[in-house]
């Protein structure tokens, strides 16, 4: 469909960090894994900050260890650069109201910045 760079992730105050949603892996029947996550962008003021939701997909090509591992290693509250190809889906919640997805077919991932731990603070 288009292109989303989220470059505003650097450009401005606006946060986007990774989250695990779901089984982090699946295969297709192809034989590659899916790795899906979310990311929320945060944006606004501080007394008022709206925060959006992206479904983030990824195939692991087949062999690619690598890429899995490091995507899997990426510890919640990160801030990442997402670019990828957008699809939006219509769908009905379980409560019968139409709901819209933005979908994101990961293309690249850059760690802008990893969360603060206790050890790295002391």
């Amino acid at each position: 469909m288009s292109s989303f760079l989220a470059r505003r992730a650097a450009a401005a105050p606006a946060a986007f960090r990774a989250f695990s949603t779901s089984s982090p892996r699946s295969p297709t029947s192809t034989g590659h894994e899916v790795i899906k996550y979310s990311i929320a962008s945060s944006s606004g003021p501080k007394e008022n900050r709206h925060t959006s939701w992206f479904r983030v997909t990824k195939f692991i090509p087949e062999g690619n260890e690598k890429l899995r591992d490091f995507l899997l290693s990426i510890p919640k509250g990160s801030t990442v650069l997402v670019e990828g190809d957008v699809s939006v889906s219509n769908y009905q919640d379980s409560e019968g109201k139409n709901r819209t997805s933005l979908n994101i077919f990961q293309r690249s991932l850059d760690i802008l910045k990893r969360p603060n731990t206790d050890a790295q603070q002391e």
